[in-house]
C-alpha cells in the first residue's frame, strides 16, 4: 500500500473508532442524568460523534480516490462533474439539478445566469457602448479576440463569481456579472501571439438571453463584426509595441478584494450550477479530511508535497490528445515570454478550481513532454 494511502486509512479507522466509541459513551453515561446535564452530555457526545462520523465519511471518499488514481481510472470529481464538461454543456443536456434550479430562479422572480442557459452574444455597436474610453466595463477590457462571436448564441458554460490574483497577490478576488461561454477561449492573435488560450470572460451586460429553441440555433463560428476599432490597450512605456493588455492582466483591476471567510466562494459555484452536488460533496468532504490530516501530521490528497503541482495529479494515468504546443504567453506584466522548452496543453484538461475553492478560470494545464509518453490507440 503506498504511504499515502497507508495514512488516509489510518486516519479514517481512527475517526470511525472515536466516533463510535464517543457515541457508546454517551449513550451509557447519559442514562443517569436528567434535565439540562442530560441534554448538554448528549448534545456535546453526538456533536462530537457526528464530527467523527464525517471525517470517517471524508476519509474513505478519499481513498476512492486515491484507489481510482492508482488504477489509472477517471478523478472522482471529474467522473461526478462530468454533466458539466464544455462538450455537454454546449449539447444541453441538462440533469435534474440544473432543472431544479431553473425552477428555482423562475419561481423566484431573478434572472441570474446559471450554467447551460443559452444567450446571444450582443452587436459589436451594443457591446461598445457599454465600455469606458480603456474600452472596459467594470475594468474588465472587451478585447479584440472577442468581437468575431457577436450574434452568436453559445450556452453558458461557467458563472465566475471569483478569480485567482494570479502573479501578485496570489488572493482569490470577486468578480461580479461574468461568465464563460462553452468553448470560447482566446487566440492572441491581437495579443502578440500568445498561446495560452485563456477562456474569454463575458460580462453579462454584453449578453442577452434567448429562448431555447434548437431550430433557432447559430453556430459560434466566426462572425463578421469589425473589431479593428476596438482599443488593443497597448501599455505605455519604452517597450509598449510588445508589452500588452489583456482581461488576464487586468483581472485585479476587475475584481475586487474577497473575505477567506465569504461562504458565497464555496456556495455560488454550487447554486449556480458549475458543480453538480455529488461533485460538491465529494470535493467538500476531500477539504475536510485534508485539513484534518494537517492536523495529525499525515498526508493529503492529491499526495504531492508541491502545491502547484496537485493541479496535475489526478490526471495522471489518463489518456488525451495533444490540444496544442505552447511556445509563447502573456505575463502579467504584459511582456511576451518565449518559452525555452515548449509545453503541451492536452484536450479536456484545465483546471477545475476543485482546490481553489472552485475558482473557474478553467486555464489550460501545461504540460512538459517528459512527463507525457506517447499512448498505442486501445484495442477494437
Amino acid at each position: 500500500m503506498h504511504p499515502s494511502s497507508a495514512s488516509y486509512l489510518k486516519t479514517t479507522v481512527l475517526a470511525t473508532s472515536s466516533g463510535a466509541l464517543v457515541i457508546g459513551l454517551t449513550l451509557v453515561a447519559a442514562r443517569d442524568l436528567t434535565g439540562l446535564s442530560r441534554a448538554f452530555v448528549e448534545g456535546a457526545g453526538w456533536l462530537v460523534g457526528l464530527a467523527s462520523g464525517c471525517v470517517a465519511l471524508a476519509g474513505a471518499v478519499t481513498l476512492v480516490r486515491s484507489k481510482r488514481q492508482a488504477e489509472g481510472r477517471r478523478d472522482l470529481f471529474l467522473d461526478l462533474n462530468a454533466s458539466r464538461d464544455p462538450e455537454a454543456v454546449s449539447r444541453g443536456e441538462f440533469g435534474w439539478g440544473l432543472r431544479v434550479r431553473r425552477v428555482i430562479r423562475l419561481a423566484s422572480g431573478t434572472s441570474h445566469p446559471l450554467v447551460g442557459d443559452l444567450v446571444e452574444i450582443r452587436p459589436l455597436e451594443e457591446i461598445e457602448s457599454t465600455l469606458d474610453e480603456s474600452g472596459c466595463l467594470d475594468g474588465l477590457p472587451f478585447m479584440p479576440e472577442m468581437g468575431r462571436f457577436c450574434g452568436r448564441r453559445i450556452r453558458v458554460f461557467r458563472c465566475v463569481d471569483k478569480i485567482l490574483d494570479f502573479g501578485r497577490s496570489w488572493r482569490l478576488r470577486r468578480l461580479e456579472d461574468t461568465v464563460l461561454l462553452a468553448g470560447l477561449r482566446c487566440d492572441g492573435g491581437a495579443h502578440g501571439g500568445c498561446q495560452a488560450s485563456c477562456y474569454l470572460l463575458w460580462k453579462t451586460a454584453w449578453l442577452k438571453p434567448v429562448r431555447d429553441d434548437p431550430g433557432q440555433r447559430k453556430s459560434h463560428g466566426d462572425g463578421e463584426a469589425d473589431t479593428t476599432r476596438l482599443p488593443l490597450t497597448v501599455l505605455p512605456g519604452p517597450a509598449a509595441p510588445s508589452c500588452h493588455s489583456c482581461q488576464f492582466t487586468e483581472l485585479t483591476e476587475a475584481s475586487t478584494p474577497m473575505s477567506r471567510w465569504d461562504l458565497r466562494q464555496d456556495l455560488e459555484p454550487l447554486l449556480s450550477g458549475n458543480v453538480t452536488v455529488l461533485a460538491f460533496c465529494v470535493a467538500m468532504l476531500t477539504r475536510l479530511f485534508n485539513k484534518t490530516q494537517r492536523l495529525r501530521g499525515g498526508s493529503s490528497y492529491p499526495p504531492l508535497a508541491r502545491g502547484k503541482l496537485k493541479r496535475t495529479m489526478k490526471h495522471c494515468g489518463q489518456r488525451y490528445r495533444v490540444a496544442m504546443r505552447i511556445e509563447r504567453i502573456l505575463e502579467k506584466n504584459g511582456r511576451i515570454l518565449e518559452m525555452k522548452t515548449p509545453c503541451i496543453a492536452l484536450e479536456g484538461v484545465d483546471a477545475s478550481g476543485e482546490l481553489l475553492r472552485f475558482c473557474t478560470q478553467h486555464e489550460y494545464l501545461f504540460w512538459r513532454e517528459a512527463w507525457l509518453e506517447p499512448a498505442s490507440p486501445p484495442a477494437q
